[in-house]
């Protein structure tokens, strides 16, 4: 397979998932997953540490995140970083 088709395909995937209608999380083993990810936050961190939210949002989202569920909150800010780093790495090829 070449880097074209593998660069193809991981877009369809990333597109389906946060685009689709299909629920994020289908099967428990990757509910489980993704939810002690979510637990510990990571998301937040790894947008801070890749400069796609800055502190001031950071702490926006740690504040919203402990009043309520955690993937309805970062769903937004993924989204916005997907477009942002889409946008950064269009010229990159």
């Amino acid at each position: 397979m070449n880097k074209a088709k593998i660069i193809s395909e991981l877009e369809n995937m990333v597109v389906a998932r946060l685009f689709g209608r299909q629920p994020w999380l289908a099967d428990r083993e990757t509910y489980s997953a993704v939810k002690r990810k979510l637990i510990e936050w990571d998301v937040v961190t790894i947008l801070e540490d890749y400069r796609l939210i800055d502190k001031a949002e950071a702490y926006a989202m740690y504040a919203r995140m402990e009043k309520g569920d955690a993937e309805s909150v970062v769903i937004g800010y993924v989204k916005r970083a997907y477009f942002d780093y889409r946008k950064a790495t269009k010229f990159l090829h």
